[in-house]
């Protein structure tokens, strides 16, 4: 992966009212949840999109939660509410596609 393409900083985060949707799945599900997130809350999104991992791998899926913090709970269907604590954080941005037939260009997930 190009170094360009990732950026590495800490940061403290406060407590942050989210909506989010969990699925075990593969990274290319991400865009399509995004938009099925975003359907469901839009007037109440307060902030950037952010996606937690929690692990897994290419065979079984990966435990994921893509996320907005919003100004308001919102609950319904996959889409849930709470309160994601703050903490002292690492954040990764990469810029790119998650996969990529150039090894320079996407995320290694193995």
């Amino acid at each position: 992966m190009a170094n360009d393409q990732l950026t590495v900083h800490g940061e403290t985060l406060d407590d942050t009212l989210i909506a989010s949707i969990c699925f075990v799945g593969q990274f290319d599900e991400i865009s399509e949840k995004f938009g099925e997130l975003a359907e469901g809350i839009g007037p109440y999104i307060n902030g950037k999109a952010f996606t937690l991992y929690r692990g897994g791998n290419p065979e079984t899926g990966y435990d994921v939660e893509v996320c907005f913090p919003v100004s308001q709970r919102v609950g319904k269907g996959a889409i849930r509410s709470r309160v994601l604590e703050g903490e002292d954080v690492v954040c990764t941005i990469h810029k790119g596609p998650y996969r990529s037939d150039d090894k320079d260009k996407g995320i290694e997930t193995a």
